[in-house]
């Protein structure tokens, strides 16, 4: 016997009546078609009623916990172009190759690059230009990796500037700076893919007037007396990014 529907309630008293021959109300077993539509599966059997979803409004906005579907538009808000690929952190994927599953908001936040770029994005507009902008827009994309920006100015002068490169150059070079990226991932498909995407931001975030180099360094296997850290300073068979 099929249990009527709670809308039932809010109707007048003529249509709460028996049909008189089953002893049931069809109007009450009618309603339930809209009250799962509605409030979802009572067994939570099925899929969340739209009741349930609009108390989850606030999943849908925020790039912790949005849909994977829901990437591209968030990024839209914010004037970003994410990558279409596998995130490197964790499995995030682009609208036609996300799960067809109901688009509801994730149990748990994900971190994940795109995700951290997009939750940033109004603080990254904020210093656009800028070595510190620069800096935190790299620091996103990379996540913990090691991001560094020099800015070189001093010309080599022997006895005071003893290091050419780093700190110092031959010549006059104004408006130059050097960017350093750790990237603990040896494969090179992987280092290729990954230094065009850090151009493409150096490219689009620093003034236009200036110019630089990229140097992207993959940790290898040392002992130091200071100190070695996993993935920072030393590498034990690297990881597959992608």
């Amino acid at each position: 016997m099929n249990e009527s529907s709670k809308y039932l309630k809010f109707l007048p008293d003529v249509y709460r009546e028996d049909d008189g021959s089953t002893g049931e109300n069809f109007t009450g077993r009618f309603l339930n078609a809209f009250e799962r539509a509605l409030a979802g599966d009572p067994n939570d059997a099925g899929p969340r009623g739209v009741e349930e979803l609009l108390d989850q409004i606030q999943g849908y906005f925020d790039p912790t916990v949005a849909p994977p579907q829901f990437i591209d538009w968030l990024a839209s808000w914010v004037a970003l172009e994410l990558e279409q690929s596998q995130d490197w952190m964790q499995a995030d994927f682009g609208l036609t190759q996300a799960s067809a599953d109901q688009l509801v908001p994730l149990d748990a936040a994900r971190d994940t690059r795109n995700r951290r770029l997009i939750q940033g994005a109004a603080n990254l507009y904020r210093t656009r230009g800028t070595k510190a902008g620069i800096e935190a827009y790299l620091g996103l994309y990379a996540g913990d990796l090691n991001v560094t920006l020099n800015e070189i100015t001093d010309l080599f002068i022997v006895g005071v500037s003893s290091t050419v490169g780093s700190g110092a150059m031959i010549g006059e070079r104004p408006h130059y700076f050097q960017v350093k990226v750790v990237v603990p991932a040896p494969n090179p498909e992987i280092l290729v893919q990954y230094k065009r995407s850090v151009r493409a931001i150096i490219d689009s975030e620093k003034p236009a007037h200036t110019s630089y180099d990229l140097l992207i360094e993959t940790p290898r296997m040392q002992i130091s007396p200071t100190g070695s850290r996993v993935g920072v300073n030393t590498l034990l068979g690297g990881i597959q990014l992608g």
